[in-house]
């Protein structure tokens, strides 16, 4: 199922490590591991409630978007945090927010969940998963198991999203991730990854990312609105939907 958890997760991992590193702990590993760990937590709830209660996917990480957005919130009284501007926080902020830090951050993340769904038993079980759960099920494979631990490797990337994203922009935001979720659906879709599932692959996923970026970029540099950009992504989705129906079709 579709995870709309994923941009107010990045929030809360965001807005932890801020809030860890410049309050009473002082520590920018502390930070991680609180930010990290909390996400990875949540993602592991979702699972065990999709998959224990049986319950809809969009439900539930919809209600897990809410209430991560909310916890966000709550932890810092409705504020943002500055981070990076002062001696204590100033030299680990500008490291990891650097592009030399970032990169290769995002090429290993890249490479690890390559190597996971290609060449191992679980990713071969997440694709059998994908594309039927009764089938899977025949086939002797635990789909709960399954659901629980992609769920939970959903929250473990977001955690580490929202450090990387609060050492970029500097603050712990809680209203930081707005629309990642459209975004995270346009570039899965754009990189050919069908929503029925069964059908996928991360190098189409980045490179349908990169496009979005790529997009977005230029967008913002034309000074086009930021509500027209929403549009444009959301035709985008649905265009490239169609035009996988149209490509079912033709090989039924």
């Amino acid at each position: 199922g579709i995870d709309l958890s994923v941009g107010s997760l990045l929030a809360l991992s965001c807005t932890i490590f801020a809030a860890t590193f410049t309050g009473h702990y002082e520590s920018w590993a502390l930070g991680m591991v609180f930010a990290v760990g909390a996400t990875t937590l949540i993602g592991l709830f979702s699972g065990c409630i999709i998959s224990g209660l049986r319950m809809q996917p969009f439900i539930v990480t919809l209600a897990t978007m809410i209430g991560s957005r909310g916890l966000a919130k709550w932890l810092v009284s409705n504020t943002t945090i500055a981070v990076g501007y002062d001696d204590k926080t100033q030299e680990v902020v500008k490291f990891i927010g650097q592009k030399a830090f970032v990169v290769p951050t995002f090429l290993v993340v890249t490479i690890l969940a390559l190597i996971l769904l290609n060449w191992t038993r679980f990713g071969r079980y997440i694709m059998a998963v994908g594309g039927s759960e009764d089938a899977a099920r025949l086939s002797g494979i635990n789909v709960s198991w399954v659901k629980i631990r992609v769920y939970l490797l959903s929250g473990l990337v977001a955690g580490i999203a929202g450090v990387l994203y609060c050492c970029e922009t500097h603050q712990g935001d809680p209203k930081a991730g707005m629309s990642y979720e459209l975004d995270a659906i346009a570039a899965v879709v754009i990189g050919g990854t069908s929503l029925n599932g069964g059908k996928g692959g991360i190098l189409g996923t980045v490179v349908g990312a990169l496009a979005l970026g790529i997009l977005s970029n230029v967008l913002g540099l034309n000074n086009v609105d930021e509500n027209v950009q929403w549009m444009l992504k959301a035709g985008i989705i649905l265009v490239a939907v169609w035009l996988q129906l149209l490509g079912t079709k033709k090989t039924a």
